[in-house]
């Protein structure tokens, strides 16, 4: 696992579930810990709890933050039960109903036998403050790659503004993950571009900045669009028709973002995914 100190009393913890890198952050505020994600399993969270101890941090109170419900976010919550969890109503409830997921993960990796799901202990419904004097953590509901998402916007004296994305953003693109339309998670970008922060740690693309957002924000137009044009021309949505759709809406996006590089296998598959969500929202949409 690497571990760096971003800026003082910020530290950023990455590493490896499956095939993608996922970060996890501990602020050491004048009053406690906080812990944002605690990765997939209790042994990677004892690793933050172990960098808390080399600080000389362990007599403060801890208080942990869940971004979303996702295994790789928040199995790890035991570690550091029974501290303060917070997180969004919906996260502590998805979470409740992640047992069976569990139970399919610990069937085919050990890794996962010593995981104990703990939901928050503090939901909210639309936003909270956590207020630890020099750090205040403003904790908001932002509907997006997940229903529960939660995006947490750092203030701390004398420091430039920290956005704490979660899963909002992504590089190169977002993740569909919810059966919300695509509105909602339009909506969320368009209110974090209003905040105006320049600085953005993601949990899965490291440190970024606005121009991150603003292409998540193109990606997700452009896919929009391509909803819209289904929806005009009246034919059926199936699976073939996201096929179709891939490439021609891919290389409209690269080409208004300037992106050259050649995308992933896993990139790939992450914007068909997408493009079948999209199709699979606007169908349900369609027959309300």
């Amino acid at each position: 696992m690497k571990k760096y100190e971003f800026r003082k009393n910020i530290w950023i913890l990455e590493d490896q579930v499956e095939y993608f890198l996922v970060n996890s952050f501990v602020l050491f505020s004048k009053t406690g810990n906080i812990v944002i994600d605690t990765f997939d399993t209790p042994e990677k969270a004892e690793q933050i709890r172990a960098l808390i101890k080399e600080e000389g941090r362990d007599s403060f109170e801890t208080t942990v933050i869940n971004t979303h419900y996702h295994y790789d976010h928040a199995w790890g919550n035991s570690v550091f039960f029974p501290c303060t969890i917070l997180g969004h109503a919906m996260t502590k409830q998805k979470m409740i109903e992640d047992e069976m997921l569990l139970a399919e993960f610990q069937k085919k990796d050990p890794a996962y036998q010593t995981v104990q799901i703990v939901p928050p202990t503090v939901t909210f419904e639309e936003s909270y403050v956590l207020d630890k004097g020099d750090m205040v953590l403003t904790l908001r509901h932002m509907p997006s790659h997940t229903e529960d998402s939660t995006l947490i916007w750092l203030k701390e004296a004398g420091q430039e503004d920290l956005l704490f994305t979660g899963d909002i953003l992504e590089d190169p693109f977002p993740m569909l993950e919810s059966d919300l339309e695509i509105s909602w998670f339009l909506k969320t970008l368009r209110e974090m571009m209003d905040m105006k922060a320049k600085v953005y740690l993601t949990s899965h693309s490291g440190v970024t900045s606005r121009e991150l957002l603003i292409r998540n924000k193109a990606y997700l137009e452009c896919l929009a669009r391509y909803m819209e044009k289904v929806r005009k021309e009246g034919k059926g949505i199936s699976c073939q028709k996201a096929e179709e759709m891939m490439e021609m809406m891919l290389s409209e996006y690269e080409a208004a973002n300037g992106i050259k590089r050649e995308l992933t296998r896993e990139e790939k598959n992450v914007h068909i995914k997408n493009v079948k969500k999209a199709l699979s929202a606007a169908e349900k949409a369609a027959q309300k």
